[in-house]
């Protein structure tokens, strides 16, 4: 990870990651949190409203972003998901209004309500071939999304998905 600060920064929640952190540094510009084992999500409010978070990279081992995981984290910029991923929680990233890029490898199967609610600078986003399932309001008030492209596989989409999204000009529905 990066923090606008060059110092370490603590989760939220450190009963999040159902492992003990056994350490926690930040040299030659970049954080390193590691834990006592392998871990396989990034839980309930893990990361939330932690201000001075700038960008991370998740490792291979995580299945699944929990409810609020980096919710109001409002430095981040930028996040990469790997492919190992198959469910964006519930609020996930709202109101980090300075997200700009965001990389969804294929695996995610699902991204649950609000993920990216009101992440204002949130340009565009490329969704994986294996998304099936967006829920309410993920991309609510995402005033500067511009386009999206809905891949085939997806069934369903909820209610108010592109609610408040002032900039969107196009987007390509599937028949599925």
């Amino acid at each position: 990870y990066t923090t606008t600060d060059a110092l370490p920064i603590g989760p939220y929640n450190t009963e999040a990651f159902g492992k003990d952190i056994i350490s926690n540094t930040y040299e030659n510009g970049k954080g390193v949190l590691t834990f006592e084992g392998n871990i396989t999500s990034v839980g309930k409010q893990a990361f939330y409203q932690c201000s001075r978070l700038k960008s991370i990279t998740l490792p291979n081992s995580i299945t699944e972003i929990g409810e609020s995981a980096f919710a109001q984290c409002s430095a981040l910029t930028s996040i990469e998901i790997p492919d190992s991923v198959i469910n964006i929680g519930e609020h996930a990233f709202q109101n980090c209004s300075v997200l700009k890029s965001i990389k969804i490898k294929e695996g995610v199967e699902s991204i649950q309500e609000s993920a990216f609610e009101k992440c204002i600078e949130l340009a565009s986003i490329i969704l994986p071939s294996t998304i099936k399932k967006l829920g309410k309001t993920v991309f609510k008030g995402c005033e500067n999304l511009k386009s999206i492209e809905l891949p085939e596989n997806i069934i369903t989409l909820e209610e108010g998905v592109f609610m408040e999204c002032s900039s969107l000009a196009s987007i390509s529905i599937p028949n599925s």
